[in-house]
């Protein structure tokens, strides 16, 4: 079981340095965007609001926490979903 994070950036911000290299290397996570999570194969995902950044991470379920947790003090997140996944 994995867990994908719907992420919406805050205006002004990018999804740079926004998981250390240590969490990416720990967790495997990857931060994509709509069309990078398609290509790999992630589909009927929503589109977000106009104007406004969405990316998309995914982890293994053992890692949700602490990366929902990253997500909820950074600046850089204006809003997020959580969705399980089976990959």
């Amino acid at each position: 079981m994995h867990t994908m994070f719907e992420m919406y950036l805050a205006p002004g911000h990018s999804s740079e340095g926004l998981l250390s290299q240590e969490t990416l290397d720990d967790t495997k996570a990857q931060i994509m965007t709509r069309a990078e999570a398609e290509k790999v194969g992630f589909g009927g995902l929503p589109e977000g609001p106009e104007g406004i950044e969405q990316r998309f991470i995914v982890v293994q379920k053992i890692d949700e926490r602490r990366i929902m947790n990253l997500l909820e003090s950074s600046p850089q997140v204006a809003k997020f979903a959580v969705h399980e996944v089976n990959i």
